[in-house]
């Protein structure tokens, strides 16, 4: 048996492999046969990325779209100062809910 055999015949490689490819590629190996077909179609990662998959681990909350300016220890800043504070966090908050897609 070849060593690309070996690597394809271990699921979780062969997931791997694919989960680094761009999303119109793994739907498109769908169709090399239908053992890739049952991979792609049954593997949660690689569902996730053609986005067939919703993703619950991270679900969005409303404290990270909302800014909390009534925290006491925020009330030490400005208003310049919380605005430098604020606008990362908000962005990174966000961010962090997208789909890897649309963050890379």
């Amino acid at each position: 048996m070849s060593a690309v055999s070996e690597v394809l015949g271990v699921t979780e490689l062969f997931e791997q492999i694919l989960s680094e490819l761009p999303p119109l590629d793994i739907i498109r190996y769908q169709r090399v046969s239908r053992t890739w077909q049952n991979l792609i179609v049954e593997s949660p990662l690689l569902q996730y990325k053609t986005w067939q998959r919703k993703d619950h681990s991270n679900p969005v909350k409303a404290d990270d779209l909302i800014p909390d300016l009534e925290r006491k220890d925020f009330l030490r800043f400005d208003s310049e100062e919380r605005k430098e504070y604020e606008l990362p966090r908000f962005i990174y908050n966000v961010s962090k809910h997208l789909h890897p897609i649309l963050v890379s």
